[in-house]
């Protein structure tokens, strides 16, 4: 199941990270993470600030008691669980490039989550930004003995969301921290009828903000309850990750790397699909050549005004295979057979070759380039033409996000590649 949130630092994002994300729209980001495997399951053990629990259960539902094994002391709270304000979007989310993991060790995740190392199985990993080697985030798995998993997120300064919790928002005194707790069902399953259960803790510790998210069926909504209280209890109880321990060690031959127009075409794995003649309107704003974890990319922007035309250079990969058509299929690719809303228009199982189609250059003519074709007269954003799509030469692709150049134009200036 997937993760609900958008989880981001506040502090210390090069501006530069952000410039590819126009492009990118709804393709599938690569998973910052490599687990290694999981330690081997332990027993469950004494904590030395475990703690009893109350907290509250969803409304119209009892509160539950729940104690920690060989508690040393009788401390309780409420956990109240406000509901959601809207349901997780994934395409909301983020691909921040440039950035590079390292599984944590044991020692080190017994000095990040000391008391939660105590009671739980837990596996980890540190994101860190490649440019300065900073920490972004942690994501731990964490492990019951009852086979529920709950991830932990733990990143600088406080945790961004991507829903609302709505106006009237009851936090939660856990041992003197201030914790913000969630949940809401998603659509019934349609083979057991139950729905499925999103259950959230937030709060902040010495500095550094914490995210706690639990997934599960409906039919353990008490069992997940109980498991979500008694993490946080440990997470707070152990204190504030002390990130200083880590020692990142940053990938050899990764890039991020600002580039002049000249500098990008004398590039010699990708300089050769920049198009010989730019409309002299456009003027030439940036280039980036990115290295860093499952991508390696050219991109350029030249702007107009409001308008712009991004151009993407990469090896095509696995994954783009899924969004190669051929022309003759225009179910895949042509605009004019889909009214808006796309969601409503467009077939799921043709939604991201829709969106994203991939041409042979081979195939390319101007009447594909038209079918790809949508015409804008927004008063208060550049009229014209914009186009999105993808065309492959031999092993590399060259992706167009263009707004307000006209379709002959782009057509020109990918033969020019040729």
């Amino acid at each position: 199941m997937r993760n609900m949130r958008l989880l981001r630092s506040i502090s210390g994002i090069d501006e530069s990270f952000i410039e590819q994300a126009a492009l990118k729209r709804s393709a599938a980001g690569v998973s910052l993470l490599r687990w290694a495997k999981p330690l081997a399951a332990c027993l469950l053990v004494a904590v030395a600030i475990a703690l009893p629990l109350i907290f509250d259960a969803f409304p119209g539902s009892p509160p539950a008691e729940v104690v920690l094994p060989d508690s040393p002391e009788s401390t309780g709270f409420t956990l109240h669980f406000n509901q959601l304000a809207r349901r997780p979007a994934d395409s909301a989310r983020i691909n921040l490039p440039m950035m590079f993991n390292q599984v944590l060790t044991e020692s080190e995740i017994r000095a990040i989550f000391p008391a939660l190392h105590q009671a739980r199985t837990v596996t980890a990993a540190a994101n860190f930004f490649y440019y300065d080697s900073s920490l972004y985030n942690i994501e731990a798995q964490v492990s019951s003995s009852a086979g529920l998993t709950t991830t932990v997120l733990v990143a600088r300064d406080r945790v961004v969301l991507d829903y609302g919790l709505g106006k009237d928002v009851e936090t939660s005194d856990v041992m003197g921290t201030s914790v913000t707790a969630g949940y809401t069902a998603i659509c019934p399953n349609s083979e057991t009828g139950r729905s499925t259960i999103y259950l959230i803790a937030e709060f902040q510790l010495g500095g550094m903000g914490y995210y706690t998210e639990l997934v599960g069926d409906a039919s353990q909504e008490k069992e997940m309850r109980r498991e979500l209280a008694e993490v946080v209890a440990l997470l707070v109880s152990g204190g504030a990750a002390d990130s200083g321990i880590l020692n990142p060690s940053r990938p050899e031959g990764w890039r991020s790397d600002r580039l002049t127009l000249e500098e990008a075409c004398a590039d010699g794995t990708f300089g050769r699909f920049i198009p010989q003649t730019i409309p002299e309107e456009y003027l030439f704003e940036s280039a980036l050549r990115t290295v860093d974890l499952g991508r390696d990319e050219l991109f350029i922007c030249w702007m107009k005004g409001m308008g712009a035309l991004r151009w993407q250079i990469s090896p095509l990969g696995d994954k783009g295979w899924a969004r190669l058509t051929s022309v003759a299929a225009t179910k895949n690719y042509d605009l004019s057979l889909y009214p808006t809303p796309w969601a409503d228009s467009v077939p799921a199982v043709l939604r991201e070759i829709v969106e994203n189609p991939i041409f042979q250059i081979d195939e390319l003519t101007p009447e594909v380039v038209n079918r790809r074709a949508l015409e804008i007269a927004d008063s208060g954003d550049e009229p014209g033409t914009r186009l999105h799509f993808g065309v492959l030469y031999g092993d590399v692709v060259v992706e167009i996000d263009s707004k307000g150049v006209p379709v002959e134009k782009i057509y020109q200036m990918l033969l020019s590649v040729k």
